[in-house]
């Protein structure tokens, strides 16, 4: 599977928060994603949290799978993830309903986009 990609030009935030209790959701439709688990909020944002957090990780990029994925879709994020991580670029990955992204760092963005156009994936603007 080939995928077109875009990168969104934000900086993004990876945040381990203590509780949502100051958690404010963006007013622009711009990516944002919130984890709750039983025992972890998880938040990616573009956007500084002046809330109080555990840990924070800075200055990751966005990569999104352009265009709508159909729900039943297997494999896009291994497909993709395994590029990047066999070319041994950390990423972090996160799946809607109807997209995939990958977060890489910053100063590993070059090597992830190289890596994926290798593989045969276009990138979009």
């Amino acid at each position: 599977m080939k995928f077109n990609l875009r990168v969104f030009p934000e900086l993004y935030s990876i945040y381990k928060l203590r509780d949502l209790s100051r958690i404010t959701l963006p007013s622009t439709r711009e990516f944002f994603s919130l984890t709750v688990t039983d025992d972890e909020y998880s938040l990616i944002s573009s956007i500084e949290i002046d809330s109080q957090y555990e840990s924070v990780s800075r200055n990751w990029k966005c990569i999104k799978v352009d265009g709508e994925l159909p729900f039943d879709a297997v494999g896009v994020t291994a497909t993709l993830c395994s590029v990047v991580a066999d070319g041994g670029v950390s990423l972090f990955a996160v799946c809607t309903h109807d997209r995939d992204f990958i977060l890489v760092e910053e100063n590993t963005l070059e090597q992830a986009v190289e890596l994926l156009k290798a593989a045969g994936h276009i990138f979009v603007h």
